[in-house]
């Protein structure tokens, strides 16, 4: 087997929840070096304690799988092929063909191996150029708070700081050249393209990348205050970069000019302490960067190693593009809060990573957003990881990671939910985002009393959500009003996994969809072509008020599948307690092979006087009334177990799938597509008082 010429390094910035990292060229079992760097430093990692790996036979490598997840630092992967050679051949032998190109492939690893530390030695050694030798250095003491020089010979020698013993420079300042130290000729429009950094003295001294931050104490150890540094290079209305290193932020940039914008670079981070929310400021303030202005764009060099932190107990959110109007952008970086919690979250305060807020009252000239977040790693805010709000926020949400740490269990009015779009969002589009381990959603989504339109939420994972993974409901508690709801609301193609298992709220529905409470509609909701797995309580629930203007509307529900192949336990809930309430509109896709947990009635199903009571052992007293719209209400006490035949349909009558129903006090049962009637609970009393009078139906 050949080796190929393939680096035999590689680094990965650590984010907290990645455990298994590909290793992309070839390596022995026994053939890897790793170690965490973390603020220079570098700590060495133990196979079988920290690590382990697998493959590496081939070129394609194989795959480095840590013991725990780590952050705050880079992982880098080396191989260290061993030195020894362990081949002998005995005389006589057939030549051992495959033995020997081992071997051979071992020398070639080897090689790479030594090239590979050769250039870095290159790359990070003070070396004397091609055909020059320099003399040793000498002892180390004498270089102590010194520079190093060299005297004529060209032999190194200390030179005090400060002493100007540098021949040239007295000629240099004499004769004007010294204005051009440093100077590297361009022209005019190169220097135009030139983008400024926060850290020139122009503006107010510059920002200092002193900050000593304590990531896992959230504790900041020392640093200058670079706030004016940063709001004067935003007043100077160009764009402007950061460089690497770290920065204190004490207040609020407020920023109202015209398409700002700031490059955070590879290593840029900067460390937010903003103010308490005292319930008069603006619940969108931002700990750092709150921007008022069409075409605003924070741009970073990659999602995992640049960013903002907000550190300390405080409610607000991270980065805030508000009333902006017209192409604002938030992409490859990260936006942290600090593991300090957050005290007294008040439902007002919205804690969130990033905000795209656009609404006419701010709004005058109606300018839209279009704004696009992409590939932002969002983690620790009590409310949100990331929210578009009002009826001019529309744009695209795309390949966006949502941390595991949003949501404070502690606190009743944390949502906890990856992304909110409430307030009329829309058109919207919500695409290939992880949103896995929040407090309760996924999404969680409402018109909150500005008609929605247009929100499509796809290819996304949403596993383990304490409740849910979308939740779009118009109720009165998320302000929803009436004659305001939600059109085309779209949710396809995503993954629901093990959500509705939280310990501090109840269970709800990998997809959650509806109205009630008597106010707002949907009209245009599609939810197909996802996958559900594990989900406690529903795979999907639909649910609607029964008065006209206010329900779930052309709605199409089709082409959902369980991961394991197990059957969907759908609930359609049309006026809780209402019977006779038909939608038409509301179909399910011929595919599908489903369990309806139904309320409220579809498709009617004429039930006859020779309807048939189980007498005997199943259950005694028995009773039924058939309701004049053809419901049916059953009573009576279980003596058996559950699951026994307390009733059959007339012939003629049968569902097309098996129904579950739910009822007043004990009672929960099925109607069965053989025509029984069963009684899911027992022993003991039950009231089935709500059997179906209107079935699903294919359409």
């Amino acid at each position: 087997m050949t080796v190929a010429a393939l680096p035999s390094v590689v680094s990965y910035v650590e984010d907290g929840t990645t455990v298994a990292f590909p290793v992309p060229y070839r390596f022995r079992a026994d053939g890897l070096t790793v170690d965490r760097i973390v603020g220079g430093v570098s700590i060495p990692l133990a196979v079988g304690i920290d690590y382990s790996s697998t493959g590496g036979d081939t070129d394609a490598g194989g795959t480095l799988t840590r013991t725990a997840a780590t952050s705050g630092g880079v992982l880098r992967i080396r191989r260290s092929t061993s030195l020894e050679q362990s081949m002998a051949y005995a005389t006589g032998d057939r030549f051992p063909a495959a033995s020997h190109e081992e071997a051979l492939d071992q020398r070639a690893m080897v090689s790479q191996d030594l090239a590979r530390d050769v250039r870095e030695i290159d790359d990070r050694a003070l070396m004397a150029a091609p055909g020059e030798t320099i003399a040793p250095l000498g002892p180390l003491d004498q270089y102590r708070g010194k520079a190093i020089g060299l005297d004529a010979s060209k032999r190194p020698v200390p030179i005090a700081i400060g002493d100007a013993n540098d021949p040239g420079l007295r000629t240099d300042l004499a004769t004007g050249n010294g204005a051009l130290i440093g100077f590297y000729g361009r022209d005019i429009g190169a220097k135009l393209l030139e983008m400024p950094t926060v850290t020139d003295g122009r503006f107010a001294g510059g920002a200092k990348p002193d900050c000593v931050y304590a990531i896992d104490t959230d504790t900041i150890l020392s640093g200058s205050d670079s706030t004016a540094a940063f709001i004067a290079a935003y007043l100077a209305g160009v764009p402007f970069s950061v460089p690497p290193g770290w920065y204190r932020i004490t207040n609020v940039a407020l920023v109202d000019l015209i398409r700002p914008v700031m490059f955070l670079e590879e290593g840029a981070w900067i460390v937010a302490q903003p103010p308490r929310y005292n319930g008069t400021q603006n619940p969108f303030i931002s700990a750092f960067l709150f921007l008022r202005c069409p075409g605003a764009k924070v741009i970073g060099a990659s999602k995992y190693g640049c960013g903002i932190y907000v550190q300390g107990a405080s409610e607000a959110n991270g980065v805030s593009m508000v009333h902006c109007g017209g192409g604002e952008v938030i992409t490859q970086l990260s936006i942290i809060k600090g593991p300090t919690p957050d005290i007294a979250i008040k439902d007002d305060t919205f804690q969130t990573g990033w905000t795209i807020l656009n609404a006419p009252g701010g709004n005058p000239r109606l300018l839209r957003s279009d704004a696009t977040v992409t590939d932002v790693f969002s983690d620790g805010f009590a409310q949100y990881g990331g929210q578009f709000y009002g009826d001019l926020s529309d744009g695209r949400c795309l390949r966006n990671t949502f941390g595991k740490r949003t949501g404070r269990p502690d606190q009743p009015l944390s949502h906890g939910c990856a992304m909110a779009i409430t307030r009329g969002v829309g058109p919207l589009l919500v695409d290939d985002c992880d949103m896995r381990g929040m407090k309760e959603f996924g999404v969680l989504g409402s018109s909150a009393g500005r008609t929605s339109r247009d929100v499509t939420i796809s290819n996304c994972k949403m596993d383990d959500c304490g409740r849910g993974g979308v939740s779009w409901t118009e109720e009165a508690d998320l302000a929803s009003e009436a004659g305001q709801g939600t059109i085309n609301l779209t949710i396809k193609f995503n993954s629901f996994t093990g959500t509705g298992k939280g310990d501090y709220e109840t269970g709800v529905a990998g997809v959650r969809a509806g109205s009630y409470d008597g106010v707002g509609f949907i009209d245009g909701l599609s939810i197909t072509d996802n996958i559900f797995d594990d989900n406690t309580d529903y795979d999907i629930l639909i649910q609607s008020n029964a008065a006209p203007g206010k329900q779930v509307t052309n709605a199409k529900v089709q082409n959902n599948r369980r991961r394991s192949g197990d059957r969907i336990v759908y609930s359609l809930a049309i006026g809780a307690g209402v019977g006779g309430v038909r939608h038409q509109d509301i179909y399910f896709g011929t595919a599908e092979k489903d369990v309806f947990d139904v309320q409220s009635y579809y498709t009617p199903l004429t039930l006859q006087g020779d309807f048939t009571n189980i007498v005997g052992e199943e259950y005694v007293r028995p009773s039924y009334t058939l309701r004049p719209e053809n419901g049916l209400k059953l009573w009576g006490r279980v003596d058996g177990t559950a699951g026994l035949t307390i009733a059959t349909l007339p012939a003629g009558a049968r569902p097309q799938y098996n129904i579950a129903f739910g009822g007043g006090g004990m009672g929960r049962g099925s109607v069965r597509m053989d025509g029984r009637i069963t009684a899911d609970v027992g022993p003991g009393p039950w009231d089935l008082s709500a059997i179906p009078s209107f079935f699903p139906y294919a359409k």
